[in-house]
């Protein structure tokens, strides 16, 4: 009996083609057999289908993979994290991920900001606002207004 060994396809946009005409089952088994050696390129493809299909369990693998394999995501796949759990209504595991970000940008503040706001969380949305300002963030007008309204 002969095992073959998986590997993602080198083109990032290969695998998010790859996932977008297969169930995401086949992806994510690929990044367990990937294990240490999945890469940016990967992990973003797969929580991108994992987003647009609002595939709250599959988007737990990744990042449990993530995790398991002390893989350091950069803020853009952690706040890809956050978008995924509000998306799949999970205000308290995105909330986890915004906590555990170890440095965080405009696009992860008004992620979380906006997840409170828009589920009518005004008061918990004003004081990560505060918390942003507090934290030498800023926003431009323009951005503020499009999420107040």
């Amino acid at each position: 009996m002969f095992l073959t060994r998986h590997v993602f396809p080198s083109n990032s946009r290969t695998l998010s083609t790859f996932t977008t005409h297969i169930h995401l089952q086949q992806p994510l088994l690929q990044m367990a057999l990937h294990g240490f050696n999945m890469k940016f390129e990967n992990y973003n493809a797969i929580l991108n289908e994992c987003v647009n299909k609002r595939a709250f369990r599959e988007g737990q693998r990744v990042h449990a993979h993530m995790i398991k394999t002390r893989y350091l995501p950069s803020v853009f796949l952690r706040t890809r994290l956050i978008v995924l759990y509000t998306k799949c209504d999970s205000l308290g595991d995105a909330h986890n991920v915004f906590d555990e970000m170890p440095e965080r940008n405009v696009v992860s503040w008004t992620a979380m900001i906006s997840a409170y706001s828009q589920r009518g969380y005004a008061s918990q949305a004003l004081n990560l606002f505060l918390q942003m300002l507090r934290s030498g963030i800023y926003i431009l007008e323009p951005c503020l207004d499009k999420q107040l309204n």
